[in-house]
């Protein structure tokens, strides 16, 4: 673990130290850059607490002939959720998934968008047909 702290910690401050040296980076790249990093940094700590600390608590206790206080099916169910919760940070924290999963929501309701702006998946004068007919021969 210090291994993924103390790497971790160089690569935020080289990836930092080379965006503010560097001129032709857009806005648009950093602020992607810095939103690839913070998700990077949550899927680092979604193992660690999922799977290694119930696994290190597990193999802890024993050899400390402790009795452990609890069941330890947890451990089972935490290291199950972690394929189901590893790619939520990437969904939530990158801007252009969130956006997406929100109009995926509101399609799903079934609720329009409450702006009447074009969505930004489109290009601004495309016509989507509403019903698609396909004739087999």
């Amino acid at each position: 673990m210090f291994s993924v702290f103390y790497f971790g910690a160089r690569c935020y401050w080289e990836i930092r130290k080379k965006i503010s040296q560097s001129s032709t980076v857009s806005i648009t790249t950093k602020n992607l850059q810095s939103q690839l990093f913070h998700a990077l940094v949550v899927q680092t700590f979604i193992p660690l607490v999922l799977m290694y600390i119930p696994i290190g608590i597990l193999f802890f206790f024993p050899m400390a002939m402790w009795e452990l206080p609890f069941k330890t099916s947890f451990v089972g169910y935490t290291i199950a959720l972690y394929p189901a919760i590893d790619p939520l940070p990437n969904m939530l924290i990158i801007k252009y998934y969130r956006n997406a999963l929100i109009e995926w929501f509101y399609w799903c309701i079934g609720r329009a968008k409450t702006s009447h702006s074009p969505s930004m998946y489109s290009a601004p004068n495309s016509t989507v047909p509403r019903r698609i007919s396909v004739s087999v021969l």
